[in-house]
């Protein structure tokens, strides 16, 4: 009889257990779906703003064998702008620029790049980019800058042809 009582229990036990699960099932998946949707669609506009930065073709996924790298002749110095400690800080910088070989603006600007012609140019869009910032912040993220660099190059000689760019000697004081 004890043996039939407890299988009685137990039973109404999974049949509660159930009864309540499916309860809160019905009751969250309408909450759960609003939240998928919701980060779907986040991921949507992310994606588009990253679609949008990157253009066209990704300089990201250039193979080595197409990259070119140039080493700027002269080193760089850059006063720094000034920061919180009002301190006049200066920046001496190598660079490097790794070209894409398979750009369509390569044929226009590759040669007079790794020919020397651009090297003004260049040379005023590092030292100007340098400039705008504090020796804080050019200390705690290089590769901002770089990237800035980069960009701005990007801007005057063709969307994807400077895959990256390098400071080879980099002094910041």
């Amino acid at each position: 009889m004890k043996k039939n009582l407890l299988t009685i229990i137990t039973f109404a036990l999974v049949l509660v257990n159930i009864v309540l699960t499916s309860i809160l099932t019905i009751t969250i998946m309408p909450e759960v779906k609003k939240v998928n949707e919701l980060v779907t669609r986040i991921c949507d506009a992310i994606d588009l703003d990253l679609q949008a930065a990157t253009g066209a073709e990704s300089t990201e996924n250039v193979s080595l064998e197409n990259v070119e790298s140039y080493n700027l002749p002269d080193s760089l110095t850059i006063n720094l702008k000034p920061g919180a400690d009002g301190a006049t800080h200066y920046g001496v910088v190598s660079i490097t620029l790794s070209i894409n070989k398979k750009s369509e603006s390569y044929e226009t600007y590759g040669a007079n790049i790794t020919g020397g012609m651009y090297d003004g140019i260049i040379s005023d869009t590092v030292n100007s980019t340098i400039a705008k910032y504090t020796y804080e912040e050019i200390t705690a993220d290089q590769s901002a800058v770089q990237r800035e660099i980069k960009n701005e190059l990007n801007a005057k000689f063709g969307s994807n042809l400077i895959v990256n760019v390098g400071f080879s000697k980099v002094t910041f004081s």
